[in-house]
């Protein structure tokens, strides 16, 4: 689609793609349109410049375009300190749209691809770091600013409505607008001129493909360098809670070491409970020797020692707290701000250089223990608007004071450890993070808040899935219901919640966890879990290179989740149906929409078994509720290998 600027001399503007129309644009400070003195447009055939002479200062805009499609730049000119927000975009009336692609701010979204809302309802949607337009034919321009480092980027999709007649009875009009900028938080702008990112905008034929290149352009601005394997690991939590201890550790070390076919663990990662939450280094009585005796136990037995820390959580119960209580965030009353109300938690305020040190020696501490994987976790808690807190040293934004403290930790672990981001704010962890979380918990039970979160966010996340990092999905279960956790079979301590997830339900799960090419890990010991169970696991296994699954119907809801993950290109796929919702469901996908071949020969698959289903043109997935159907599809009549894993090589030992 070609692009077109139209700048009027009022210095409102207009961009126009194909069928989708941004319509007097304007620029504005804290959501109120800029008011100049005096506007200043010069015209290019790429677009051009307009000056908006303030009553103190100037803001100036160039309209124009680079290799990958147009952009706007924003600076202000003898200009003191910032607003609150700028938006060099703003007030946009939108057109020719039919749906909109919203991304949360991180963790847990929320995030997909909407229709844009209709009726009599006045609405506001908020997407961060990157946003989507799509019009009917699937044509799609997506927006964003390729670099994060220094402002939250934010934008607004929202109307605007005129009513008219008795009981406002009438709709006379129903605008769609649009708003994009930065959170510059007031900082100063003091010199001659002071820059803010600029916005790109790319467009392309389908929403997916779009969202993905500027997710490409996005992760090649911030220099990402995807080093790792796809994860494969244990993670205490979900078994454990806070209960899991040397003991137990060493319990269940011992029972992986005696099957007789490898788990295949890369890691294992001790979560939360070991401390007192901001006394990193002080283990609590269930760890005799401290984490240095339980990390070279884990490399004894061949395995990577990973560590949960909560970067900037402090508890009340702290030694760190009860010593150092200036080092936490304070509220403009002078209180250290509760993070939880209740619960005496509070955040550690790193722009005191203490504070920040203290947290250097955490992690370079660990390092030198033996840790390899770092699961760190809240971190949302750093960061905080400098406008609505209180710091030691005032004077930079939120991002910024937060980016100090990702490079610190990076730098300590080193480009060898691998580091997983939970519950984190995304567009600031571009080019640090080697993982990150994108759903909720998911529990033991199939529930809108866990699980359906899960599949909303890992499907509407897919476009930077292996782009940013490899996105994590949470824990997939072994254990089916009835089962209790690993804790409940210790008399030693109180039941916790036994799994209410059916057999269907547990394979569901797992397979879309893993298809999608992020990380895969559970928190069942797979010494207590049936033959069955192990082999689904092994059969999960991913191989060194990361694959990621397409999805050939992104963005679709209420319907069956469709995931495709090429073995052999034009030649073989694995092929997964998911129906997320109560009721049963069909859907008919043409194989050419599926693969790209316009026929193929298909297999029921499961671990180590397959069943001809003969050959397609179509592939018809009639699934009940939280039912799921994998496929293996070969051009060739020719089944997969009683070994062949998911992603399409032998699975070591076999089933």
């Amino acid at each position: 689609m070609a692009a077109t600027w139209i700048l009027h001399d009022n210095g409102t503007y207009d961009l126009c793609f194909g069928p989708i129309m941004l319509a007097h644009c304007y620029p504005s400070f804290d959501c109120e349109p800029v008011r100049p003195v005096e506007v200043s447009v010069s015209r290019t055939p790429d677009g051009g410049q307009v000056v908006y002479r303030l009553a103190s200062g100037a803001l100036v805009l160039e309209l124009g375009q680079d290799t990958n499609g147009p952009m706007v730049e924003a600076r202000l000119r003898g200009v003191t300190k910032a607003p609150h927000w700028v938006y060099p975009l703003a007030g946009a009336r939108v057109s020719g749209v039919r749906r909109w692609f919203k991304q949360g701010l991180g963790f847990a979204g929320p995030s997909g691809l909407l229709e844009i809302p209709s009726g009599r309802a006045a609405w506001s949607l908020d997407s961060y770091m990157v946003t989507g337009f799509t019009a009917a034919s699937g044509q799609t321009v997506a927006i964003g600013a390729l670099r994060h480092g220094d402002f939250t980027q934010r934008s607004t999709l929202y109307n605007r409505q005129r009513r008219r007649g008795l009981v406002d009875r009438h709709i006379d009009t129903d605008e769609v607008l649009f708003e994009a900028g930065f959170a510059t938080e007031c900082v100063s702008a003091a010199g001659d001129e002071f820059p803010l990112p600029s916005l790109h905008i790319v467009a392309g034929d389908t929403p997916f493909a779009t969202m993905h290149h500027l997710a490409r352009l996005i992760a090649e601005a911030a220099g990402v360098r995807l080093r790792h394997p796809p994860r494969y690991h244990y993670c205490s939590w979900y078994e454990y809670e806070k209960n899991f201890s040397l003991e137990r550790l060493r319990e269940m070390l011992e029972g992986l070491r005696k099957l007789k076919q490898p788990a295949g663990f890369q890691t294992i990662q001790i979560d939360d409970g070991y401390c007192t939450r901001g006394d990193w280094l002080t283990p609590n009585e269930l760890w005799p020797g401290g984490l240095e005796t339980a990390f070279k136990l884990i490399r004894e037995h061949g395995y990577e020692p990973g560590i949960w820390v909560g970067p900037f959580m402090v508890s009340s119960e702290s030694e760190l707290f009860r010593k150092h209580p200036d080092w936490v965030v304070h509220g403009h009353n002078g209180e250290p701000l509760e993070e939880w109300g209740h619960k005496g938690e509070f955040a550690l305020d790193t722009s005191n250089p203490d504070a920040f040190e203290y947290l250097r020696t955490v992690f370079r501490t660990l390092r030198s223990w033996g840790a390899t994987v770092y699961k760190t976790d809240f971190l949302d808690w750093g960061l905080k608007d400098s406008l609505t807190v209180r710091r030691h040293t005032p004077g930079r934004t939120s991002v910024q004071y937060y980016r100090d403290v990702l490079a610190m930790i990076r730098k300590e672990i080193g480009a060898d450890s691998y580091w997983l981001a939970c519950i984190a704010p995304f567009a600031p962890f571009v080019g640090f993070a080697d993982g990150a979380r994108v759903a909720n918990d998911v529990g033991p039970r199939w529930g809108e808040g866990s699980v359906g979160n899960m599949l909303q966010e890992s499907a509407s996340d897919q476009y930077f899935n292996n782009v940013f990092w490899q996105n994590d999905n949470d824990v997939l279960y072994l254990r089916a219901a009835g089962e209790p956790r690993g804790a409940a079979r210790d008399p030693a301590l109180a039941p916790i919640m036994r799994s209410k997830l059916s057999q269907r339900e547990l394979v569901s799960i797992a397979l879309w966890n893993a298809i999608l090419g992020g990380s895969i890990n559970t928190s069942d010991r797979l010494h207590l879990m049936k033959p069955g169970r192990r082999a689904l696991w092994r059969f999960l296994r991913p191989l060194a290179e990361p694959r990621t699954a397409r999805l050939p119907y992104w963005g679709s809801s209420g319907d069956i989740l469709v995931a495709v993950l090429e073995h052999a290109p034009g030649q073989a796929w694995a092929v997964l149906g998911l129906n997320p919702t109560r009721k049963a469901l069909r859907k008919c996908c043409p194989m050419v929409e599926l693969t790209g071949a316009a026929s193929a020969w298909c297999f029921a698959w499961q671990p180590g078994k397959s069943r001809l289903l003969g050959k397609r043109d179509t592939v018809e997935f009639a699934l009940g509720s939280h039912e799921s159907a994998l496929l293996y599809v070969s051009t060739a009549k020719q089944a997969p290998g009683p070994d062949l894993g998911l992603y399409g090589a032998p699975v070591p030992g076999g089933f």
